[in-house]
């Protein structure tokens, strides 16, 4: 499936273009379905915290990528969840992480919204009217289940999910990067025909998890002919890439002690208020025949002899 066909693009964040395939769509009105009467609510769970969850997911995927000086430049919303289209430098420890990025900002988000859901049992807003404080919490419900489910879904070891990629890049270490390739699509189609006949056969799940193992099925087959070994390794030091940030701390310290140092030193200043031309555009300084400098208003008697 060509994840630019029949995506509509909503915008370009931090150089991102980010658009939304066709089937988010689809599985976002198959959860509205789940929220019956209140499709209101259903829409902002997911509409606004849904999508947010698996955008920012993304996000850490691109960021991750430019830290390891690679380019990331479109981010697709589809059926998964998210496809951020990221090229690390052709190296194992930036491929993995830039892949473990992801899954790591949704766990912050799993844990962030645990964490105010036990405040918001713990103490209410008295303030508040019972029927938004009641809708304020299902919805940090929501997203605690929700980004909770992203990550053990997203971690399964099956392409097109992250968890398939890891294990990928893991094994990378070892069989080098074909070998490992070949190994992780065998087991993202072994657990695709598992899924199938756990979700179609009825065991659990239902068609939903077959159909879900179906696009995973065909995703793997997919990979297989896109992803091509063309690239030489390139080296990568996380040692060296940690020491980044003080390097570039110090320097960009230096430069901005420079800036205010050049600030702070002034062309004119009047020897009598202290007045510079930072104080008013307004001000004329002229300089004395004694050598020194004044504003207009503490300009010497004409006997002292202006120097124009």
């Amino acid at each position: 499936m060509d994840s630019f066909s029949l995506s509509l693009p909503i915008g370009t964040y931090a150089g991102v273009a980010v658009r939304v395939h066709f089937t988010f769509l689809i599985v976002a009105w198959y959860f509205l379905q789940g929220f019956g009467d209140n499709l209101i609510f259903g829409m902002v769970v997911i509409f606004v915290g849904y999508f947010l969850s698996i955008l920012l997911h993304e996000f850490g995927h691109v960021l991750a990528a430019r830290y390891c000086d690679g380019e990331a430049t479109d981010i697709v919303m589809w059926a998964f969840g998210g496809l951020a289209m990221c090229r690390p430098i052709f190296h194992p420890t930036a491929a993995l992480i830039t892949t473990v990025a992801g899954p790591f900002v949704t766990l912050v988000l799993w844990g962030l919204f645990g964490v105010l859901r036990y405040l918001m049992e713990w103490g209410r807003l008295d303030w508040l009217d019972p029927g938004i404080w009641s809708y304020m919490f299902k919805f940090v419900a929501q997203m605690e289940y929700l980004n909770r489910w992203l990550l053990f879904f997203n971690l399964i070891p099956a392409f097109p999910m992250d968890g398939g990629r890891i294990l990928q890049e893991t094994l990378w270490y070892r069989l080098g990067w074909e070998r490992a390739m070949i190994v992780t699509l065998v087991v993202s189609r072994c657990l695709a025909v598992v899924g199938m006949i756990v979700g179609f056969g009825g065991i659990w799940g239902g068609s939903w998890v077959g159909i879900l193992s179906l696009m995973v099925f065909f995703q793997a087959s997919q990979q297989a002919m896109a992803e091509a070994a063309t690239a030489i390794i390139q080296p990568f030091s996380l040692r060296e890439r940690l020491g980044r940030f003080s390097r570039r701390r110090a320097f960009f310290g230096g430069v901005a002690e420079a800036e205010r140092v050049k600030v702070e030193q002034s062309f004119h200043v009047c020897v009598v208020c202290g007045k510079t031309e930072r104080d008013s555009a307004e001000l004329v300084f002229r300089v004395a025949s004694d050598g020194k400098e004044y504003c207009v208003n503490h300009l010497p008697s004409r006997g002292a002899g202006l120097q124009r």
